[in-house]
Formats: C-alpha cells, sequence, structure tokens
C-alpha cells in the first residue's frame, strides 16, 4: 500500500449514529483494525450534550502526529504563502496569500469549519504527475486543506476556495 493509502472513511457516518451508545461505536471502529486516514463524524442531535464531535486520524505508519497551528494574520499584496508536502516535506511552491488569513489549530479554524480527509493513493489516470502552475508550482492535499481553513468561514465558501485553488495550482 501506498504511504497515503487510506482505507476506512467513517464519514458515512454523517446524519446517522448506530442505535448502540456511543462506548459500543467507538469500540467497534477499534476492533476494526484502522490502517487509514479515518474521520469519526457525530453530528450535532447524535451526541449526548448536543455538540458536534470531529476527530480526524492520519494512521499512517510513517506518518507521525502533530498539531498545526496557522496564526490568523493580515497579509500584504503579494505576499507569498510558501507550500510544503505534508506527506514527504518538499517544497511545492509559493501561492498568492489574501488580504487576511484565519486562525487554523488542526484541521478547524477560528469559525470552527473543519476538513477532513480519506485519501486512498489516487487514480492510476493521474499517476503521471501533477500539473503546477510555472510561476506557483503545486499545491497538495494537506496544504489545500490548511490553505482553504485559513481563506473560509462556511463550508459553501470552503467548497469555492478549493475549487479555485485546484482550477490555478
Amino acid at each position: 500500500l501506498d504511504q497515503v493509502t487510506c482505507s476506512i472513511c467513517f464519514s458515512s457516518f454523517i446524519g446517522i449514529l448506530l442505535p448502540t451508545s456511543m462506548r459500543s461505536f467507538l469500540v467497534t471502529i477499534s476492533v476494526l483494525g484502522v490502517s487509514g486516514c479515518s474521520n469519526l463524524l457525530i453530528p450535532a442531535g447524535s451526541s449526548k450534550d448536543g455538540s458536534t464531535i470531529i476527530s480526524y486520524s492520519a494512521d499512517s505508519s510513517t506518518t507521525y502526529g502533530d498539531v498545526a497551528h496557522w496564526a490568523a494574520g493580515k497579509h500584504a499584496k503579494g505576499e507569498l504563502r510558501e507550500i510544503w508536502d505534508w506527506d514527504n516535506g518538499e517544497h511545492l511552491g509559493a501561492i498568492p496569500e489574501v488580504e487576511y488569513t484565519y486562525n487554523v489549530v488542526g484541521n478547524t479554524n477560528e469559525h470552527q469549519l473543519s476538513i477532513g480527509e480519506t485519501t486512498f493513493g489516487g487514480l492510476e489516470v493521474l499517476s503521471g504527475g501533477a500539473i503546477c502552475d510555472k510561476l506557483y508550482g503545486c499545491i497538495s492535499y494537506a496544504p489545500l486543506i490548511w490553505v482553504t481553513l485559513q481563506r473560509a468561514k462556511t463550508a459553501k465558501e470552503a467548497i469555492k476556495t478549493i475549487d479555485r485553488l485546484m482550477q490555478t495550482f
């Protein structure tokens, strides 16, 4: 399996929760032997106290946990944001910064917008390598998440931001 292979996605549990207790649910997940990136998403109304619970895990044996932080900031016109690949540390380029960015801790920003992912290695047809912007370089999946969280307040804004970033970089 490829190092970014992530085989189990719990995002299908959004909007539903098994009629078992949360403890039984979590025990069931741990017995599955998770070997890829996983998300556990519990919507408001499904938890005992009505809170939303989001968990993300990069379960790769070659990836070690950390919690990254990007401080909110005001940026000068023409300022660039360096882009580094999360999986291997390769410098991918630098993209134009927006005027203001939001505070991001892990995969959640100050507006409680969260983004998870469950990569699986990708489509064979795309294995020929990235097509990068000649001036600014590329953006891979992890920086795409973090840059989006720095620039979007809502899920709708995030989708538009991801589309714009993918079309450009």
